[in-house]
């Protein structure tokens, strides 16, 4: 268990440094904020110190993020393409990088999107029964699961929690001024 925390942790660093190159690469003039953003989240002190897979889903997120930034597609997508195997919400973020492939009009790329099934897949059926276990299996699709159930506000009533107070905040004055900055800009032009 020691072992899984400091991966974590390590997963947890990588996530802070490629934070940073995102935030450097849309060339924010506070790009180092952006890190500490990531780093002062009360929930990445939480999962970076346990044995959640939440560390590694995020530092593949922002490393396949970086990988597009970069122009480097292929190694965004088939990186992208093993996220479902830390968390199960990479089968959203395939999907999304799906549409900015379509968006982008980087057709080719798509197909690496399936990689990480196709992998995982064929293990499966050499030590398994079926090649479609990754379909057939999904621990969370059981009626026991508790995944996909609860109130629909229930992260905006959480949101405290996750955020912490001072992200909250400023979160509140980004988006008030980021509405106000807009109305302003929108009376200018009038």
């Amino acid at each position: 268990f020691i072992g899984v925390k400091v991966f974590n942790v390590l997963m947890g660093l990588i996530s802070v440094i490629y934070t940073f190159k995102i935030a450097r690469q849309f060339k924010l003039n506070n790009a180092p904020l952006a890190s500490l953003f990531y780093f002062i989240f009360p929930l990445t002190f939480t999962v970076n110190y346990s044995g959640f897979t939440e560390p590694i889903f995020a530092a593949m997120l922002c490393i396949s993020i970086h990988f597009c930034l970069k122009n480097k597609f292929l190694l965004a997508a088939i990186l992208v393409s093993f996220t479902p195997f830390a968390r199960s919400e990479g089968l959203l973020f395939i999907g999304l990088f799906a549409l900015y492939f379509i968006l982008s009009k980087k057709y080719k790329y798509i197909f690496y999107l399936l990689i990480g099934h196709l992998i995982f897949s064929a293990v499966g059926f050499i030590f398994g029964d079926t090649p479609l276990w990754v379909a057939t299996k999904i621990p969370y699709a059981s009626l026991q699961s508790h995944y996909g159930s609860g109130e629909l506000t229930h992260f905006a009533e959480k949101l405290i929690h996750i955020t912490g107070v001072p992200l909250l905040f400023l979160f509140l004055l980004g988006l008030i001024n980021s509405i106000v900055f807009k109305k302003w800009s929108n009376v200018s032009h009038q």
